[in-house]
């Protein structure tokens, strides 16, 4: 790995040195990409590439709808150069989903390299994806995350999901333990699928990233005051 290893490596040393409850590493911001993204799907998937250029990340987005159209994008406006920070879903008339695939710049786009060595060790960084959700209009929006991993002989590939309902809002976390095999410690690539089978369905994505648990982050604290509380009774 080059510069998203050099990156993640420099994430868990601010994430080890900090206290506050968003101690994370932003995956996507949707706003720092080599250009705008606008894609729209009449029914066949439309596919493309953007790297990240604060990580050298790159991220395949696939776009398919089930009829009508769906179009995916982070500009400021329609035909706008400028990104806005979020990543919008609108679909008219049609179900559909959004493929979003991140992986090391360094493989580029021909393939995946076959040695640990390419790989990215995420539990540096924390133990749960999250994903900031603006808005979900005319839901539920089911999403399946796919992890590429290095399992000391091959790569394997592990699946879990969660689904986000109409109307909901906030950051959503979900634990790499909801995984069953794969080894966060040797992650080649991510790949996330949200889908909806209802038409006219919207939504609003500010970043994803990954994040230590709000429990592991509460129990982070009281080792802290736990450690503080001892060191004043000595030297009381």
């Amino acid at each position: 790995m080059l510069n998203f290893k050099k990156y993640l490596l420099a994430s868990a040393f601010t994430a080890v040195c900090a206290t506050q409850a968003h101690a994370e590493f932003v995956l996507d911001s949707f706003d720092s990409y080599n250009s705008v993204l606008e894609i729209t799907s009449a029914g066949a998937p439309v596919s493309t590439t953007r790297v990240i250029t604060t990580t050298g990340v790159f991220v395949d987005y696939t776009v398919s709808a089930g009829g009508a159209f769906v179009t995916v994008d982070n500009s400021l406006y329609p035909g706008s150069p400028d990104q806005n920070g979020q990543l919008s879903y609108s679909g008219s008339n049609t179900g559909g989903s959004l493929t979003l695939k991140y992986y090391d710049a360094v493989l580029g786009t021909g393939g995946f390299a076959t040695t640990p060595e390419n790989t990215v060790d995420f539990t540096l960084l924390g133990d749960s994806f999250y994903f900031s959700l603006l808005d979900a209009v005319d839901g539920p929006f089911d999403v399946a995350l796919t992890v590429s991993y290095f399992d000391g002989v091959a790569y394997s590939t592990d699946s879990a999901g969660f689904t986000v309902a109409d109307e909901q809002t906030g950051d959503i976390f979900f634990a790499f333990a909801n995984f069953l095999n794969a080894d966060f410690s040797m992650i080649e690539s991510i790949t996330a699928v949200i889908s909806t089978t209802n038409p006219n369905a919207d939504f609003d994505l500010d970043e994803v990233g990954i994040v230590p648990e709000p429990s592991s982050i509460a129990l982070l604290g009281l080792g802290l005051l736990g450690l503080g509380l001892r060191s004043r009774k000595k030297s009381a």
